[in-house]
């Protein structure tokens, strides 16, 4: 919408540009996302020349989170400075990792607070740079404080014409209705696997198509555990886990997780089917949550006992099992 060139994919004028790098006059940006997993991906894959300006894309996501942030003032500083000047940015790699590892812990319990909203009132009212449309991105919403979301709804209902705001949330229910209701909502779920290479070769290179090169689940284990669980119940569902744990299952469980919601999901085209918006929008949570687990579990180093754990006692119903 602010492209200089009409919206021509690909033209790389100085609008796109500053929008896709986050530093528009035309962007406010509001990260309470968990960033954590992004970067063990890019400590796994690596940040190269090529793919250095998306790396520099992540970091300021991570500056919009803690810039507000005193405790964390010293490491804002060093991270706005070290991506001042991208093209150093790669022989000083340490230092952005030194930054990182103390500034990811702001995001451990993030909040949107009502002065952020304040903040986001004043940016609609200025007058809009290059391009003419303002957006408003606030990437994890549902962390927003009860203030915040009053103060939200103020804006929602006067934002100004040439002013856009888009909200993201993992858990959209803990949104509040009359938020929920003045949205138009889309629902993303996990890539496909063909897609899912062609964003990780983009992003990170052949390495990490050697990394993501998928392994076939066993089936006979998987329905053996899927088997156990349906007929023990949640009650019992810890001695089941801690099997697939100690058998080195645990990525592959989440493949089976995923192979399952997906014929689930497949299942609710059927015009017979009777399920709910409510219940299929559960089971494409279910769907994106198990991807971004088994990620978690293989380049996050995450316990895998707690994220399985967390994964079926939260979706039990979705899973089918």
């Amino acid at each position: 919408m602010n492209c200089a060139e009409g919206g021509v994919e690909g033209c790389g004028c100085s609008s796109c540009r500053s929008i896709e790098g986050f530093f528009s006059r035309n962007l406010f940006l509001i990260c309470r996302s968990s960033l954590k997993n992004t970067f063990e991906l890019w400590k796994t894959f690596g940040v190269e020349e090529s793919n250095a300006e998306l790396f520099v894309r992540d970091l300021r996501r991570v500056l919009a989170s803690i810039q507000d942030s005193e405790r964390f003032k010293k490491e804002y500083e060093s991270l706005e400075e070290l991506i001042r000047v991208p093209r150093n940015l790669l022989d000083r790699l340490d230092s952005v990792w030194e930054c990182l590892e103390t500034a990811l812990q702001a995001m451990r319990a993030p909040t949107i607070s009502i002065e952020k909203m304040r903040d986001v009132q004043r940016f609609l009212w200025l007058k809009s740079g290059e391009g003419g449309i303002k957006f408003v991105i606030v990437d994890g919403a549902e962390h927003m404080t009860e203030e915040a979301a009053n103060s939200f709804l103020k804006i929602s209902e006067d934002t100004p014409a040439d002013s856009m705001i888009t909200l993201t949330a993992v858990k959209q229910d803990l949104l509040k209705e009359t938020i929920r209701s003045r949205c138009r909502a889309y629902r993303f779920v996990a890539l496909s696997p063909d897609a899912r290479r062609e964003a990780l070769k983009e992003k990170h290179g052949e390495k990490a198509l050697e990394l993501e090169s998928e392994k076939r689940f066993d089936v006979k284990a998987m329905e053996d555990y899927a088997g156990r669980l349906k007929a023990a119940g949640l009650k019992a569902a810890v001695d089941v886990i801690e099997d697939v744990v100690d058998g080195g299952h645990a990525a592959q469980f989440f493949d089976f997780a995923i192979e399952r919601l997906k014929k689930t999901i497949e299942e609710t085209q059927d015009p017979g089917a009777r399920r709910t918006v409510q219940q299929i929008y559960q089971v494409e949570s279910a769907l994106k949550l198990a991807s971004s687990s088994k990620w978690a579990i293989l380049y996050g180093n995450a316990n895998p006992e707690l994220v399985i754990s967390d994964f079926i006692l939260n979706n039990w119903a979705s899973i089918g099992f």
